[in-house]
């Protein structure tokens, strides 16, 4: 089958990071070995699994865009926000199913980014997570959060930020049109 060769193929592993050893904003090998093997983002389903995906929405986007080949692709996505019932009651979060079908990443209020690497044909891409910044005051209320060291061991994205250097990217996509 053309999938199983795909998955065979196309994305060779990427040298595993080492999941910090502390809480993230969602369950991890360290915290949760019992649901979680090693490489593992969302139980049952590893970081390749997600990689696989994120590179087969690319050459779906290199196949509708057979005639734009000078282009480069940039795909975002937004997770959901936190949503609130009051001043400081969250409702239970859900995230954005198209954004968690290609990270796996459970935190709110981030953005994943795929940007073709220029020079390189589609469907090479990178993966960029930006995530909310780590803030001791803010994680004794809303929980543990990732940050950017802990979203690129946990999910295999190629880069994460903090969400502020988000405005940075779209500067620099701008200056390109």
């Amino acid at each position: 089958c053309k999938s199983c060769a795909l998955r065979r193929f196309s994305i060779q592993p990427a040298q595993q990071k080492k999941i910090p050893n502390r809480y993230l904003g969602q369950p991890s090998p360290f915290t949760h070995p019992h649901l979680l093997k090693p490489g593992e983002v969302t139980p049952g389903l590893s970081q390749v699994e997600y990689a696989l995906r994120r590179h087969k929405l690319m050459a779906l986007i290199q196949k509708e865009a057979h005639g734009w080949d000078g282009l480069d692709h940039t795909v975002i996505l937004l997770s959901n926000p936190t949503y609130y019932m009051s001043n400081d009651i969250p409702y239970v979060f859900h995230q954005d199913t198209n954004f968690l079908y290609l990270c796996g990443f459970q935190e709110p209020d981030s953005i994943l980014v795929l940007q073709s690497l220029p020079g390189k044909a589609l469907p090479s891409h990178k993966a960029i997570l930006f995530v909310p910044r780590r803030d001791p005051s803010r994680e004794l209320w809303d929980g543990p959060r990732s940050g950017p060291d802990g979203a690129v061991a946990l999910t295999g994205v190629d880069e994460a930020y903090t969400i502020e250097e988000f405005r940075h990217l779209v500067a620099k996509l701008e200056g390109n049109n």
